[in-house]
């Protein structure tokens, strides 16, 4: 508990800034890592069609996926994610899919974020259609269930 407690509570700091470096250009597959390039963070699917950003853990990665939850969830903290983001030409506010295993029952969790203009900030999509519509990146799930 206090382990996860320091992951998602701890202020953001430089060390959290993701800098994105090319994986996989077929796959349009980056690798997004945190303090300074010297920690790989997440691997990140881009789907430019559907202007959608799709984070998958990195095994060894000590952060916290939910901790991306603080960041777009706070605007103030969404410069952390979207430092380098313009290089990848898409619209102002992509989509965000967070992928996830829970640390106590290894659960896969998948979250869809959206953009509202009304509240000025990502929130969590609920609605079924929008999450079908977002969709997912199945080899993600697939190497969080190897894991699992």
């Amino acid at each position: 508990m206090t382990n996860h407690l320091l992951e998602n509570i701890n202020p953001a700091n430089e060390n959290d800034y993701l800098e994105y470096t090319f994986f996989n250009e077929l796959e349009d597959l980056y690798i997004a890592y945190g303090d300074r390039k010297e920690t790989v963070i997440t691997f990140v699917h881009i789907d430019r069609e559907n202007q959608v950003f799709h984070f998958s853990p990195c095994t060894f990665s000590n952060m916290s996926l939910p901790r991306f939850y603080i960041f777009l969830t706070n605007p103030d903290l969404h410069h952390y994610i979207f430092n380098e983001l313009a290089y990848f030409e898409t619209e102002e506010q992509p989509k965000f899919v967070v992928y996830d295993l829970e640390n106590v029952e290894k659960n896969l969790r998948v979250a869809h974020f959206e953009y509202s203009n009304v509240a000025n900030n990502y929130e969590l999509v609920y609605d079924i259609d929008k999450i079908k519509q977002i969709g997912i990146y199945s080899p993600s799930i697939k190497e969080l269930l190897k894991v699992k």
